[in-house]
């Protein structure tokens, strides 16, 4: 009897996760254009963000700020070999991820602007 009861609630767990485990897929893309907008939009949302390096964390990780927050960007090293990223303005095409309790920026492009 312990076990049937066992499965039963083993069974309703499963369920209850698979349901609650089910995301909402907005029609079209949204593309966050702010840091404060980027915050707080789902992961993998498209982002266009123009701003400023605040500081080079490692040779692919850097704090950026636009003026509304400041987020971590992570990059292929490719992306940034033609960007000078000493206090440069830059435009970033990336996709959101999340890192335990930050949102990070996954980056696509990066680009100087004047």
């Amino acid at each position: 009897m312990k076990r049937i009861a066992l499965v039963l609630v083993f069974s309703l767990l499963f369920a209850t996760a698979a349901i609650s485990s089910e995301t909402i897929q907005a029609t079209g893309p949204f593309k966050a254009s702010t840091v404060a907008e980027a915050k707080v939009s789902g992961v993998e949302t498209n982002v266009i963000l123009s701003g400023h390096v605040v500081k080079m964390i490692q040779p692919n990780q850097f704090i950026f700020a636009d003026g509304t927050g400041e987020l971590m960007i992570f990059a292929d090293a490719d992306l940034l070999k033609d960007v000078d990223m000493n206090n440069a303005n830059i435009k970033v095409t990336g996709l959101i991820s999340q890192n335990f309790m930050y949102t990070e920026i996954e980056a696509t492009t990066i680009t100087a602007i004047q």
